[in-house]
């Protein structure tokens, strides 16, 4: 049984980032139930007091033995979570990878996942993450060689957005959009599908850290619990990660250089 502190805490960690993060959100709107991306995934945390973990945020594999996620999504439960877990399971509305429900800010622990997970050997975040400005945010949950038996991801290479903004053709490339992350928005709160989707955005910018796309006029939040760590694709190449409209750009040699050793 876990302690009602411990459940106050978390609700006070969900609620607390979603009234102080300015990003606005993306989601996959109106978006397809994803096949496709065997190397996208779903990330969960672990509580001792139980044997499931919990659901939380997406990914995506870059060798045999490292997944990519968001740092926010590691500090989002620091001090309560004692380990981590990957699947790579796609999940279908009538087999979701975690149960499905309503998230309102407060309920973190209704969405245990269903499926067997792929625990994790060990956690890093990139030594420039700053919790404060958002920058830097990307960590790596390490597994055993041969973990992962699917094609890697292909890392876009480094100012790769830059120079497709000097050739004139940035705006004009369709984003990818690969996630678990929720579907809809209702009174009550964010739907949780449990499964992975796919969709498509815009470029509206880049700037030195992040690439900016086009938000939806579905969600008006300012946080999207579930897609925070997913890769978003141009010409094939994954070129940031994030859950908003406001994206880590993942082109840049100091994230190339942080997740390099883990690729070799």
């Amino acid at each position: 049984m876990i302690s009602s502190k411990f459940h106050l805490a978390v609700k006070g960690v969900c609620i607390g980032l979603l009234a102080i993060t300015s990003l606005s959100s993306y989601a996959i709107e109106n978006g397809q139930h994803d096949y496709r991306h065997h190397n996208v995934g779903a990330i969960g945390f672990y509580i001792d007091e139980w044997a499931d973990p919990f659901s939380l945020c997406s990914g995506f594999v870059i060798s045999d033995r490292a997944f990519v996620t968001a740092a926010h999504c590691i500090i989002f439960v620091e001090g309560f979570a004692q380990s981590w877990a990957v699947t790579l399971e796609p999940g279908t509305p009538e087999n979701p990878i975690s149960l499905t429900g309503i998230f309102n800010g407060g309920n973190l622990l209704d969405f245990p996942m269903l499926v067997e997970p792929i625990d994790a050997i060990a956690v890093h975040l990139h030594e420039d993450f700053d919790p404060g400005s958002m920058t830097f945010d990307v960590a790596v949950l390490e597994f055993p060689p041969g973990t992962f038996k699917v094609r890697p991801v292909r890392l876009a290479e480094p100012y790769y957005l830059d120079e497709l903004d000097i050739q004139g053709v940035l705006y004009r490339r369709p984003v990818g959009l690969v996630g678990y992350g929720m579907l809809a928005l209702i009174d009550e709160g964010y739907v949780v599908p449990g499964y992975r989707s796919r969709g498509f955005s815009k470029v509206s910018g880049i700037n030195e850290d992040q690439l900016l796309i086009t938000p939806t006029d579905v969600f008006d939040a300012r946080m999207m619990l579930g897609d925070s760590g997913s890769p978003q694709f141009i010409s094939g190449r994954v070129v940031s990660l994030g859950g908003d409209v406001e994206l880590q750009r993942l082109d840049l040699p100091e994230v190339l250089d942080f997740l390099a050793p883990f690729i070799e």
